[in-house]
């Protein structure tokens, strides 16, 4: 049963010093550090990392990542310093800031759940949104842009799980296959829902947002 859900941006950037002298992200930073917060205080028995797709993850609380890509010279999660790809590690990073010391579980599909799980999906918009993206936005992307922070904000998990994610590709779209997952997994709940955050200030659209949630 899952107890709680967040939804976090991948960037390396929420890190503070990799995202150095990069003012857009302080709100977004302060926001996912409430959501993560937020998913502990739900009082888990394990948090589940659901990432993105295009590298097979499935680790324990043993793995972890480094941001030595990035210039920076530390590592998050656990020992295993090799077994997190990016999107990842910046999730280790956030529970390890919030001081969870419980067991985790980090995939790219979905896993098998026990009682008591809570979710923290990496995704965002990739490179979709605005002439100021990475490559130039897709008029599809923009609608499920709005669509994803409509259900973000109301708790609306089956608009999340009707995700086209296979379309979704066509415009590089792979950011939203968590969101879709993460969907399909808790419709049915009641949710309470917080939209806490939903900027794009490098042409990405990143969200920030935490669901409490209650079987019907």
């Amino acid at each position: 049963m899952i107890v709680a859900a967040a939804v976090c941006p991948p960037a390396p950037a929420l890190v503070p010093e990799v995202g150095v002298g990069l003012p857009e992200m302080v709100e977004i930073r302060a926001s996912a550090a409430a959501a993560v917060q937020t998913l502990i205080a739900a009082q888990p028995e394990r948090i589940v990392v659901i990432g993105p797709r295009e590298v097979p993850v499935d680790v324990d609380e043993s793995g972890g990542g480094t941001f030595a890509g990035f210039g920076v010279p530390f590592a998050a999660g656990g020992p295993n310093v090799t077994a997190l790809p990016a999107a990842y590690t910046v999730a280790a990073w956030l529970l390890d800031q919030a001081e969870w010391t419980g067991p985790r579980l980090y995939s790219s599909s979905r896993p098998q759940l026990g009682h008591g799980e809570a979710l923290l999906v990496m995704a965002d918009s990739d490179t979709l949104v605005g002439v100021s993206a990475p490559t130039h936005g897709d008029p599809r992307a923009a609608k499920v842009a709005e669509v994803i922070a409509g259900a973000l904000a109301t708790g609306d998990a089956q608009a999340l799980a009707d995700l086209d994610v296979d379309e979704a590709v066509e415009w590089e779209g792979t950011g939203i296959a968590p969101l879709q997952l993460m969907g399909d997994m808790t419709k049915g709940a009641h949710i309470a829902a917080r939209l806490r955050s939903d900027e794009a200030p490098f042409g990405v659209r990143y969200w920030v947002a935490d669901w409490q949630l209650t079987q019907r």
